[in-house]
């Protein structure tokens, strides 16, 4: 699922991931080297649904390739290892009423969405969660969108 090639000077990685930033990130937390030595390629993901969005995979290919003197190394989970290492998106609860005048127009709207943040806990909380919402957790119910 994810090769990687570790030399004195670069650190290569082939993943489908979700986030080629956060495998350069990664491999260069992994090896020591600076982000600029660390190349991603980003490979076909096939329906990620989130769960490439972690480097768990890239953390095995990185970790194995350092000990193998440059020599390319790739990884593959099994399935049951992708489903329980990926993390898919939480579950939700929409409940939605909304009223409509005799022409069919909308004039009255409440909406509430119940679910797990996915920005909680990552290095994206910070930065992107403002006054505890999360916009990837609301993407398209939102006036502001």
């Amino acid at each position: 699922m994810a090769t990687a090639q570790v030399i004195a000077d670069q650190c290569t990685i082939w993943a489908p991931t979700q986030s080629p930033g956060g495998a350069q990130a990664t491999g260069a937390r992994l090896t020591g080297l600076p982000p600029a030595k660390v190349i991603v390629h980003t490979t076909l993901l096939g329906g990620g649904f989130g769960r490439r969005g972690n480097q768990d995979f890239v953390i095995d290919a990185v970790e194995v390739a350092k000990t193998t003197k440059g020599v390319p190394v790739k990884v593959m989970w099994t399935r049951e290892d992708d489903i329980r290492g990926g993390k898919y998106r939480p579950l939700y609860v929409h409940r939605l009423r909304a009223g409509l005048d005799a022409s069919g127009a909308i004039v009255a709207w409440e909406q509430r969405i119940v679910g797990q943040s996915i920005l909680g806990g990552t290095p994206f909380e910070a930065a992107m969660v403002k006054d505890g919402i999360d916009p990837t957790s609301v993407e398209g119910v939102t006036s502001t969108q």
